[in-house]
Parts: structure tokens; sequence; C-alpha cells
């Protein structure tokens, strides 16, 4: 099981390439929990409208699948940072409880956490690696999502060197 949050989403719809996040990981559901959801939902409110393929992808079980926290993993989220977001804690709280969970996230302190509790994950750099190393992309589509991803406001990859060693 795959669970992307806010921010994962958000970087792949802006250069509309859920798609390859969906191919890489194929066999495995993409998954978002309903926080995430509603964080996307919040952020086409306030005129992201590139998320609403997004949206309507998870309404109609395209490209992301909307998957359900138990009542369990939802009070374990009190256990986590109140740093974290209400998608961050969500998604941390279902991947730590459910074997095979991995979690897909470029946030500092969602990263920092998984790896003080050896919850898997992958953040930005990390994915761009894996979409070339195992095929899914060559590597001047994975310099294009780059270049395409840092032409967007605000956002800088950090370890661009990482990506390609």
């Amino acid at each position: 099981m795959i669970v992307a949050d806010t921010n994962i989403v958000s970087t792949f719809a802006r250069i509309e390439a859920i798609g390859i996040l969906r191919r890489h990981f194929k066999g495995a559901h993409l998954d978002v929990t309903p926080a995430t959801f509603h964080e996307l939902r919040g952020a086409v409110r306030v005129g992201n409208v590139f998320l609403e393929p997004v949206l309507m992808s998870i309404a109609v079980g395209g490209d992301l699948h909307l998957i359900l926290p138990t009542q369990d993993e939802i009070v374990s989220t009190l256990d986590l940072p109140i740093s974290f977001g209400a998608g961050e804690s969500e998604s941390v709280a279902v991947c730590r409880a459910r074997k095979g969970g991995r979690l897909l996230t470029n946030d500092k302190r969602a990263k920092n956490f998984c790896r003080q509790n050896r919850v898997p994950y992958l953040d930005l750099p990390r994915i761009l690696r894996a979409l070339w190393r195992e095929d899914t992309c060559k590597k001047q589509e994975v310099s294009g999502l780059i270049r395409a991803i840092e032409q967007e406001p605000g956002m800088v990859i950090t370890e661009k060197d990482s990506i390609f060693k």
C-alpha cells in the first residue's frame, strides 16, 4: 500500500504527472486519506484549480484511491507531532499501522518522524530517482520532471545530485 500526502500529490499534479506515479507503483494502489482529500479540496477552493482533476480521479476511482483510516489509526494520530498537518497525520498513522504501508511525502517533519520510527517512506528526490532506476522513465524524462517542478513558484528540489547517482 502506497499512501501519498498532500505535498507529493500537489507536486505531481502541478506538472500533470500523477499518471507517472501511478505507473511507477503498478500493482499497488496509490492511496490518499480523507484528510489529504480535504486538504486538496481546500486548495482548490483557494484557486489551485490544477488539483481539480485529482479530486475527480479520486471520486471515480482513477489514479488515486481514497483509503479510510480505522478507528485505532485515527486515535493514534493523537500520538503524532502536533506540527503535522491533518493529511500528514492520517497518512503516517495509516502507514505506521498497516503492514506494507509506505508513505510518499516531502514534508520535512514527516520524513524525520518516519526515519526515527521506522515507517517506510519515499521523499521527492527518492521518488524521482526510483522513476529512472526502476525503468518507469528515462533519465531525460526525470530531468524534464525536475525542470517542470522547479518552474513552479516556490518549488526547489534539494538533493538533486542524489537523484542521478
